[in-house]
């Protein structure tokens, strides 16, 4: 049985992904969403640690959408693992797979990378809502999530720029990939 990515200490982690072999980058921008999401978590305990925002309606809410979220994000790290696993080979190797297998391929990385987009857009927009109510020690904390998913986002962008580019013969599908 193979050791799920979001199960292995950080040094374990931290030297998988300095190896020759996944996971790599998106399993990586999938981590730092994840941190993002812990820190986001973290700060909205503290808010309904404090009796002041008993009342407050949002606050369940919020706490099941990044459980979700982090949930997500956690088996996004061991998607794009298995993705790139996959892909690895075929850019060591002269083995030749036929355009289509090879777009479908890529494709799929790329859903990752969106789907990693989607979850790092939905955690700002409660970070952005929740801002509003936070005790000045807590802004730091969610001013440092946001980071986190811009990083996040902006390694799940860059891949799917890459992987648009390795597309071959698909001028309309590229243009459809770019837009999103």
């Amino acid at each position: 049985d193979e050791v799920m990515l979001k199960e292995l200490s950080v040094e374990e982690f931290l030297e998988k992904l300095s190896s020759e072999k996944a996971p790599g980058s998106g399993s990586a921008a999938a981590l730092v969403g994840a941190c993002g999401v812990s820190l986001l978590l973290l700060a909205l305990h503290l808010c309904s640690a404090n009796s002041k925002y008993d009342s407050e309606q949002p606050i369940q809410l919020w706490q099941d959408e990044l459980a979700s979220l982090k949930e997500t994000l956690e088996k996004l790290i061991d998607e794009d693992a298995a993705v790139l696993e996959r892909v690895l080979p075929l850019f060591l190797s002269p083995m030749e797979l036929e355009t289509k297998e090879w777009n479908q391929l890529l494709a799929e990385a790329m859903s990752v990378s969106f789907a990693i987009a989607d979850a790092c857009f939905a955690a700002m927009g409660i970070a952005k809502d929740m801002i509003q109510m936070a005790e000045p020690n807590l802004v730091c904390d969610i001013r440092f999530a946001a980071l986190n998913w811009h990083t996040a986002l902006q390694g799940s962008m860059m891949l799917n720029q890459t992987n648009i580019d390795l597309m071959r013969d698909q001028a309309d599908l590229k243009d459809h990939i770019n837009e999103r």
